[in-house]
């Protein structure tokens, strides 16, 4: 059962955007582990930190 389902899960500590959020919860109709979850958020945050070519 997730965690999330009892108010107490690993991923509550961890920093996800929104649209990661609907991302996993779109793509997964099942729990991930910490380590799966950390993977996405790091390269989720990875492009967000870099610049937009067709922005000026």
């Amino acid at each position: 059962m997730c965690g999330a389902a009892t108010g107490n899960c690993a991923c509550f500590g961890l920093a996800m955007s929104d649209s990661l959020r609907q991302q996993v919860a779109a793509s997964f109709s099942d729990c991930l582990c910490i380590a799966c979850l950390k993977q996405l958020s790091d390269a989720d945050q990875s492009l967000a930190a870099q610049p937009n070519p067709l922005q000026k």
